[in-house]
């Protein structure tokens, strides 16, 4: 989609407004959803895991949860990037 969509999107009003923060929502849920699942796993699991085997498993999730995270941010900023260098003037 190009800036002059979401230019165009964004002036259309009220309704237009609320379609691109939407939208913009939507293409950072994966990464919010991540988070979550990591913020409980520590809150919650990692209390209840009472052996050093399963503090250990409770730890390779996170990681696990975080290197996700860290691949999604990888992919947003490599699109951020191809997208500045191929509109700049």
């Amino acid at each position: 989609m190009s800036e002059e969509f979401w230019s165009d999107a964004w002036s259309s009003g009220t309704a237009g407004k609320v379609g691109v923060v939407v939208a913009f929502g939507l293409l950072s849920l994966p990464f919010w959803l991540d988070l979550g699942i990591a913020y409980f796993a520590w809150v919650h699991v990692w209390p209840l895991a009472s052996g050093v085997s399963e503090k250990i498993g409770v730890l390779a999730f996170l990681a696990f949860i975080l290197t996700a995270i860290a691949y999604q941010v990888r992919g947003a900023t490599t699109q951020l990037v191809t997208g500045v260098m191929l509109t700049r003037d």
